[in-house]
């Protein structure tokens, strides 16, 4: 009986497991990102972050066009690091 059990509890655990594991998004520490370094935008008028990659899933609702340029170009529209991709 208790083989039973515990083998359902194993193969429960194995379904409810879909595999699909993302990997987690190494951050990159801020200071060490060069002002004519690429980043990536969303190109919205409520975009307020820039991001290290145009993967980043802080762009994922971006309805408008992702684009790339200088992170000095980023802050100069106001734009501030994404902590996803960053940390400080």
């Amino acid at each position: 009986m208790r083989t039973i059990l515990i083998t359902s509890i194993l193969l429960l655990l194995m379904a409810c497991s879909n595999g699909n594991h993302e990997q987690r998004q190494e951050k990159i520490h801020v200071a060490t990102v060069a002002m004519s370094d690429t980043v990536y935008i969303c190109d919205s008028e409520g975009a307020k972050r820039f991001h290290a990659s145009d993967t980043c899933k802080g762009l994922s609702n971006c309805g408008s066009d992702i684009i790339a340029l200088t992170r000095e170009d980023a802050e100069d529209t106001g734009r501030t690091y994404c902590h996803k991709c960053y940390e400080r």
